[in-house]
């Protein structure tokens, strides 16, 4: 065992400082794991060191672990052997053949890449054809039944046969009879996570390339490395059912350890509760226990909230969040607006005269503009092929008027909408590409004349409530039209469908809201 995966081993007292062994031990195994009086162990191998140096600790720790590897062998030998005694189904009896072929080195995830020296890939390809040959005397040992007079025999396979057949087959690299009888492991229920995602999309082209998916797959992986002790490929055969609520804090410690925040950290573990949560509901047929279990990650992102808000209060950390801009800082942004080509121009004034944020911006249809006179033009945010709306806002229609309905009406009479809808489709070419425009007005536009971390783009929402309250619009109208998601403007939203909104009304207090000159901020 490497010195890495030890370490995780070793952990100090918060007392003391001295450091123990502390291992885990895995469910099933837990009643053959005693103590010299003959007592259990219980949920883990918890031994004293009797050192503050991690370096003693090492040495010590390592004749631990060589006993623990021994006691769990030996284990698992006496929990398959009481298993076949009591009859186990297919599916535990393929799940014991498949240890053995990783525990043999013959499994085919462990084959050598195609870069690997020859002696070695030849060893391999010489072990697992020894190991196939065998399985085939076996078969034909017990597989096939004999039947008729010794003159006039007839020959019949039976299920014992099929069942050898399959577990050749595996070693070939044919998983599909042995793969659908195997209880999930954390690479299926990640598998099952990003698939189940693309079945709700009618499973759109390369849909695993997507920035929020390969965000998913590296945070799935980090929590294979813990799970593995390092070992990303140990941790993706992992058993879902094996999982435990300790697993998931030392993630969550290792995460924080390397340097990232807690609020980062908690997004993160929404993500693993979600691809546990998928696998839980999907599995749970073919492994009961799975099905019996709670979420391990379920409420740990709320801990993590809590711990940040406490961080923030001692002034631990100083939270960043987005605010109003100043009249200044709109008016320095304003004077760049020239420089910035066509489009991104575009879904600048936009966002500053909606409030909308980017990513809606950059969604908007030719068809959800109305484009009329001053009294009857009118955008609308809202759901379409390419996007959804803002998971914080709700859909609106708010009203167009002035330079920002001149802007658009010039902007149109210059396009050929007949092959693509997108109104600024510079910026609506992948789900990433608001991004990309969020990135370079950041860096070339915003940073040039502010370094403030509280500046932000979504601030343009903070700056138009701001300019509401100033014109003492009523919450409900502003939250509205801003398109803050709470109570009152879903509420709102639905009456607006079911009977209309004054269209007149909004394009009062919006006009009032853009006359403000002075705002807090």
């Amino acid at each position: 065992m490497t010195r890495g995966v030890l370490q995780n081993y070793i952990k100090a007292s918060p007392k003391t400082g001295r450091l123990s062994y502390r291992r885990r031990i895995p469910a099933k195994l837990r009643k053959h794991f005693t103590k010299p009086d003959g007592s259990t162990r219980g949920l883990e191998w918890n031994e004293k060191l009797d050192t503050k140096s991690i370096s003693i600790a090492l040495k010590k720790a390592t004749v631990i672990n060589e006993r623990f590897e021994r006691t769990k062998a030996m284990a698992q030998q006496l929990v398959i052997a009481s298993e076949a005694k009591n009859q186990p189904t297919q599916t535990q009896q393929h799940e014991d053949v498949v240890r053995y072929f990783r525990k043999m080195g013959i499994h085919p995830d462990q084959a050598p890449d195609i870069l690997a020296p020859a002696p070695k890939a030849n060893a391999f390809l010489a072990k697992t054809a020894k190991a196939q040959r065998e399985l085939m005397d076996f078969q034909e040992e017990v597989g096939i039944e004999v039947s008729g007079d010794p003159y006039d025999e007839s020959y019949s396979t039976n299920k014992q046969y099929d069942d050898i057949q399959a577990q050749i087959d595996f070693l070939s690299g044919d998983r599909s009879r042995i793969k659908d009888l195997l209880k999930p492991t954390w690479e299926v229920a990640v598998d099952e996570y990003i698939n189940n995602k693309s079945r709700l999309e009618n499973n759109p082209p390369n849909f695993r390339d997507r920035k929020d998916m390969k965000r998913v797959l590296r945070i799935a992986s980090t929590f294979a490395a813990s799970l593995g002790g390092s070992s990303i490929n140990l941790g993706n055969n992992y058993l879902l059912s094996e999982i435990s609520r300790e697993d998931a804090r030392r993630w969550i410690e290792e995460q924080l350890q390397a340097g990232r925040t807690l609020p980062t950290v908690g997004r993160d573990s929404a993500a693993l509760s979600a691809i546990y949560k998928t696998a839980q509901w999907e599995y749970q047929q073919k492994d009961p226990e799975l099905g019996a279990r709670g979420n391990p990650f379920s409420g740990l992102r709320d801990e993590l909230k809590e711990r940040d808000d406490l961080a923030v209060r001692k002034g631990q950390r100083i939270k960043v969040s987005a605010r109003p801009w100043s009249p200044d800082e709109l008016d320095q942004l304003k004077a760049l607006l020239p420089a910035m080509n066509e489009e991104a121009r575009l879904c600048v004034k936009l966002a500053m005269f909606t409030g909308a944020r980017l990513k809606d911006v950059c969604g908007l249809m030719i068809d959800e503009l109305e484009l009329n006179g001053e009294l009857d033009s009118a955008i609308r945010i809202e759901g379409n092929w390419w996007r959804e709306v803002s998971k914080d806002s709700i859909e609106r229609r708010i009203p167009l008027y002035g330079e920002m309905l001149q802007d658009l009406k010039d902007y149109v009479s210059t396009k050929d909408f007949s092959s693509d809808q997108k109104l600024t489709p510079r910026y609506a070419k992948t789900v990433d590409s608001a991004g990309s425009l969020s990135n370079l007005l950041n860096q070339r536009y915003i940073d040039s004349f502010s370094k403030d971390p509280t500046l932000k783009l979504h601030g343009f929402r903070n700056t138009l409530q701001a300019k509401f309250d100033a014109a003492d619009t009523p919450n409900k109208t502003s939250g509205y039209l801003i398109g803050w998601k709470n109570q009152d403007t879903v509420g709102m939203q639905k009456e607006y469908n079911k009977q209309g909104y004054p269209h007149l009304q909004l394009l009062q207090v919006l006009k009032a809201c853009h006359a403000v000159e002075e705002w807090a901020s």
